[in-house]
């Protein structure tokens, strides 16, 4: 097209000047162009009365009772919504505003009223300038002037004005009617300024809060357990004296809980049905306020996905009714419908006044009372002594003298350790760098450093334990499970948890280990032929009973007795024991025990005293020439 004919597309039209005068100047100044947004709101006073008034209808059902049609379908809708077909799109040119829909009017940050043809609330906004100065008590007695009568919702000042809410579009209107024609005491005529709004938030201050609080109160039924909060919103208490409660409002829900929680803990059954509740959100700390809660009233909600269930699936609920809730709509199945719902409460029985099918599962229906937990096992006494000897003889040497320790293992003794960070004590500050180099931990090493790890012999283990830390064990931490037991070839494996505090390293850091030997019988005692060490730092609880109780005599120690009161037999089996536990020949032994007056654990530290300063003779042990 050529230049001639630029622009002919808006011929005929008039241009977007008042009135249609073009104001377009000929002059050579170009118009200046900005892109910020002007002062104020982006549309006038008059367009947003105008939009208001049109989204009435949208938000209006929101409030309904739901009817008969839609009290068990699970099917949806798929009728045109009003104002949306062909022809009747919402605009802001010529047409009627009534036609501009609620999402619309929600995107562009405006309020959604109701719509009076539907029998809903349709709540309007009064402000009266410098109403402040008349004070509440004249506003409200010049006020009934109007003709209708009216309760004040929610009566504050913002700045010099005065505001609150009516919940009637006549009552706004006759209020309106009202405007400059009230002198007030200044002798200025009386403004008063109504529009469309959102439904009010009461502001929980304490005399609402005790309004509240006797609310409750007068919906609980303590002999069923029942608290009955269905359409609080409409209660006409609280409507009479111009408080509006909304359980959509998370603050709301919390001071509701928060009276729960002190006034009816026992709390069974609870109805929120009709109020407009679009989220759960509030209330997903609900199975702490009422742990008996086990039946639930949510129909007819506002609830639109599974999502807003997942808030509430720590309920043990029983019984739940959701019907009248946009997320009903969505299922054809109804089998589809109960799947998801159990999914989120296995233990429901009834759904939407409707028997459940006997849920398929492999979960009991039952919860069956689990056996008190075991400080150790063994499989019998003679074991529990033998291990209970041998660990307190093992840790007594490796607290103070590591080399003793080659005589308890096999020349073939394989041994690994494998030090690691437990994601439970993961706030402990102490680092478990001195095991980290000798380490066999599979998830960190690669396999040559595994090779290498892996000790063998019981000079390269005692060596390797040598090098760690100085220690000192707590006897009160072990816990102690034996795994395996074959009396016919003499293997006997076992387990041992418990605690140790390093004692030459900065601050002392305690340790939580767990140490599987793996022994065979060697003549009357057992040696180590297999050993693995694991080694990670203690979570809260091990620290608060760390080296707290003294440690017990072990049960498999001898009683001391008064050598007068020992027999011959018994001496002579305290004899070969101290033989089996020292490796000193009968002769010694029996020496060792009579210089310390037949006292066993006397005369066994005697002997680890003397044997660690090599004061004890070659010729003292078994096999000596």
């Amino acid at each position: 097209m050529g230049n001639n004919r630029r622009g002919e597309g808006f011929r005929g039209k008039k241009p977007f000047g008042h009135q249609g005068h073009d104001n377009r100047q000929s002059y050579g100044t170009s118009r200046k162009v900005s892109f910020r947004p002007k002062k104020g709101s982006y549309y006038s006073s008059k367009d947003k009365g105008a939009l208001l008034a049109a989204v009435f209808d949208e938000d209006d059902r929101m409030g309904e009772e739901p009817g008969p049609s839609h009290s068990n379908s699970r099917y949806p809708t798929y009728s045109r919504g009003r104002g949306k077909g062909r022809g009747n799109r919402g605009s802001f040119r010529g047409g009627r505003p009534g036609t501009i829909d609620g999402d619309r009017a929600r995107k562009m940050g405006l309020p959604v009223g109701r719509d009076k043809d539907d029998g809903g609330v349709q709540w309007h906004k009064v402000t009266i300038p410098h109403g402040k100065k008349c004070g509440k008590d004249w506003l409200m007695q010049n006020l009934q002037q109007c003709g209708t009568p009216f309760v004040p919702f929610h009566f504050h000042t913002e700045s010099h004005s005065s505001v609150f809410y009516v919940n009637d579009r006549l009552q706004a209107n006759s209020l309106r009617a009202l405007s400059r024609q009230i002198d007030q005491p200044s002798g200025h005529k009386l403004v008063i300024i109504t529009s469309p709004s959102s439904e009010p938030s009461s502001s929980l201050t304490e005399e609402n809060t005790k309004l509240l609080e006797e609310c409750l109160g007068r919906r609980y039924n303590a002999d069923t357990k029942m608290l009955n909060l269905s359409n609080l919103f409409k209660d006409d208490v609280l409507s009479a004296q111009g408080v509006y409660f909304a359980l959509n409002r998370p603050t709301i829900a919390m001071a509701v809980m928060d009276i729960i929680k002190t006034s009816a803990p026992q709390l069974e059954i609870l109805d929120l049905s009709s109020n407009r509740i679009f989220s759960m959100k509030a209330y997903r700390k609900l199975h702490e306020v009422a742990p008996c809660l086990n039946r639930l009233n949510l129909g007819s909600n506002q609830l639109k996905i599974e999502a807003d269930l997942d808030d509430l699936k720590k309920l043990q609920l029983v019984e739940l009714h959701m019907d009248g809730n946009p997320i009903c709509n969505k299922y054809d199945d109804s089998a589809e419908y109960i799947s998801m719902v159990r999914k989120r409460f296995p233990r429901l029985l009834t759904l939407d006044g409707h028997e459940l099918p006997p849920a398929i599962g492999f979960d009991l229906d039952v919860k069956s009372a689990l056996p008190s937990i075991k400080g150790n096992f063994f499989p019998n006494d003679n074991i529990r002594d033998l291990v209970c000897r041998f660990l307190d003889q093992y840790y007594s040497l490796y607290d103070t003298n590591r080399q003793a320790l080659l005589e308890a293992y096999h020349d073939q003794v394989i041994f690994s350790m494998c030090p690691f960070y437990s994601k439970l004590a993961s706030s402990y500050p102490h680092k478990l760098n001195d095991y980290f180099s000798d380490g066999r931990n599979m998830s960190r090493v690669d396999q040559q450093r595994r090779q290498k790890a892996l000790k063998v012999g019981r000079l390269s283990v005692v060596a390797l334990l040598d090098s760690m830390p100085a220690t000192q064990h707590d006897p009160s931490s072990y816990v102690v499970d034996v795994n395996y037991f074959n009396e016919a070839n003499g293997i006997l494996s076992f387990t041992v948890l418990g605690l140790f505090k390093e004692t030459v390293t900065k601050h002392n850091p305690i340790r939580s280990f767990s140490r599987t030997f793996v022994t065979q019988a060697q003549g009357s005692g057992i040696v180590i032929v297999n050993e693995e060490f694991m080694i990670t730092n203690p979570v809260s609880d091990q620290l608060k009973r760390a080296f707290q109780v003294p440690a017990p005599t072990p049960s498999s120690s001898p009683v001391t007795t008064s050598s007068a009161a020992l027999t011959p037999e018994l001496q002579q089996e305290m004899v070969k024991r101290f033989c089996m536990d020292s490796r000193m020949n009968p002769e010694w032994s029996q020496k060792c025990l009579t210089e310390n007056a037949w006292d066993y654990e006397k005369s066994g530290k005697m002997f680890q005293d003397l044997h660690a300063q090599g004061r004890i003779p070659p010729e003292a042990f078994i096999g000596s020439p």
